[in-house]
């Protein structure tokens, strides 16, 4: 069948660029655009959300949501317990909901009706993060009681997969952003100097220990540092120092002192272990 082989190629195309999107798109609520865009071209995209459940206080948030009726901004907290968002959280189930499975449900005593506006047909699947359930990806149409089946399900959970991917990578890129600013207000604080050296180009490693040296000397440039480090030399502000050249820290010519903490430093396979230097200002 024609029609079905062009659906199914369809299909493949929604899912390979909502993938490549993963690694293009940094900001998750630009990555949940492109999803909701690309989905659109297979499903009733109209009412769309992604909701994050909060584990201290037990609330949702939702980085992207688009609603015909309820309108929600991605800071406010939502408490949704025993709806069908956190149905599909708790039992990491993806589920299609028309009223039928909805009274199911609800004789079940899984879900005490429905949160926001009523709408005949709705489907959600977990969205799994280092194998803990932190949300839910869902659709809803308010009109159309056929709009979604279980090939849309299918699909759906297909796309899960991807948005945990997202939400996976700006964790990492959170973390990392909160380490780096703990890392720069330690070195912004301290009263000790403290800095970077960089090397470009870099040093070969092969060569003999006292031409690494040479090399040092001559590619080592201030990469980073602090004020403290900076008044060592007489600088009144780090942001003076960072690109200085080592030589220069020197004035320009090394002494047999420096040459050999710069030696050791070598021989200890790049490590500063127990190095103490006296350098004047002339």
């Amino acid at each position: 069948d024609i029609s079905e082989e062009k659906k199914k190629e369809k299909i493949e195309k929604v899912i390979l660029n909502i993938s490549q999107a993963v690694n293009k798109e940094n900001n998750l609520a630009d990555f949940l655009k492109v999803v909701r865009t690309e989905l659109s071209e297979i499903l009733d995209t109209k009412n769309f959300y992604v909701a994050l459940h909060d584990s201290v206080s037990d609330t949702y948030t939702f980085p992207y949501h688009v609603d015909e009726f309820d309108s929600i901004d991605d800071l406010t907290q939502i408490e949704l317990k025993n709806s069908l968002t956190d149905y599909v959280r708790r039992k990491n189930q993806a589920i299609l909901v028309d009223y039928a499975k909805q009274d199911e449900l609800e004789q079940l005593g899984e879900i005490h009706g429905v949160v926001g506006s009523e709408c005949p047909i709705w489907i959600g699947a977990p969205l799994v993060v280092d194998k803990i359930v932190v949300g839910a990806i869902c659709l809803q149409s308010y009109h159309d009681p056929e709009c979604y089946n279980e090939h849309d399900l299918e699909l759906l959970k297909i796309v899960s997969e991807n948005v945990s991917s997202a939400i996976w990578k700006k964790k990492i890129v959170d973390q990392l952003t909160e380490s780096e600013i703990r890392y720069r207000d330690f070195i912004s604080r301290s009263s000790e100097g403290i800095y970077r050296i960089d090397y470009d180009p870099p040093i070969d490693t092969s060569l003999p220990p006292e031409v690494q040296v040479d090399q040092i000397i001559k590619s080592g440039i201030i990469g980073e540092c602090n004020n403290p480090f900076a008044k060592m030399y007489c600088v009144n502000s780090y942001e003076d120092m960072i690109g200085k050249n080592m030589n220069a820290l020197y004035g320009n010519k090394i002494t047999k002192e420096n040459f050999e903490a710069n030696l050791k430093f070598v021989k200890d396979n790049y490590r500063v272990v127990d190095v103490e230097t006296i350098e004047q200002d002339d």
